[in-house]
């Protein structure tokens, strides 16, 4: 069966390395964190993104804090081109 998560939950520790390679973390204590996970390939994931990027400069100082993990194999050699 299945059972809704509770909501909200603790967002996972630990970092993920960003687009220059940098260790940069999941979320920061304190902050409400939301965590897209999303492809290049996927066509609703690409059409949220300008959504979750305003939503993030929107909410930023209420403490919002909007995070994207892009799940492409290649990585930032996929990723980095296509955001630009």
């Amino acid at each position: 069966a299945y059972l809704p998560a509770p909501v909200p939950r603790p967002a996972p520790t630990g970092s993920l390395p960003s687009l220059t390679g940098e260790a940069r973390p999941v979320a920061a204590p304190g902050r409400l964190t939301l965590v897209d996970f999303w492809a290049t390939w996927c066509a609703p994931c690409v059409d949220a993104l300008p959504a979750l990027q305003r939503l993030h400069r929107r909410r930023a100082p209420q403490g919002l804090a909007v995070v994207g993990v892009s799940i492409d194999v290649e990585g930032a050699a996929k990723v980095g081109p296509f955001l630009k």
